[in-house]
């Protein structure tokens, strides 16, 4: 009789229930394009210190397909609103003082990521864009934009 390791069987449990063959299988896709490698889910503004202008970007990356293959890229974050009565956008390098310019990431089924950001004091925020970069080249990137809506911690 074959022995089960019990890493296989919470990889598998794992894979049915984070990503159950039917969520990812009955999606329609267009003939030769390349699935959608990595996704932003719960995505969150929490509110640091208003007064400051300190906020943090809670959200959690998952594989809505071949989660038994592991992801690895970079994220860019771009944050849309108004300035001085004209719309502006601010990327990650100006709201984290020069220290960050992308996010890497690389996981095998899901990850959870907080970024602090302060925004500029003149600055009204309204959208958040997350751009996803696989670092495989066959996969193009992938943007998903989230409405600001900073929670109270």
């Amino acid at each position: 009789m074959p022995q089960v390791r019990a890493q296989d069987v919470v990889e598998s449990y794992h894979r049915s229930v984070v990503f159950p063959t039917w969520l990812h299988e009955s999606q329609p896709r267009k003939p030769g394009a390349k699935p959608q490698t990595v996704r932003v889910q719960q995505f969150q503004v929490l509110t640091v210190n208003a007064a400051a202008h300190n906020y943090a970007l809670r959200f959690a990356l998952n594989r809505p397909t071949r989660p038994e293959e592991s992801s690895a890229g970079v994220l860019a974050v771009t944050i849309d609103g108004e300035r001085a009565g004209a719309t502006a956008s601010v990327d990650l390098a100006a709201l984290t003082a020069g220290k960050t310019r992308e996010l890497p990431y690389s996981f095998r089924y899901f990850t959870s990521i907080e970024q602090p950001v302060t925004l500029p004091a003149d600055f009204k925020a309204e959208r958040v864009t997350i751009e996803i970069r696989p670092a495989r080249k066959s996969v193009a990137p992938y943007r998903q934009t989230f409405v600001w809506n900073p929670d109270v911690t």
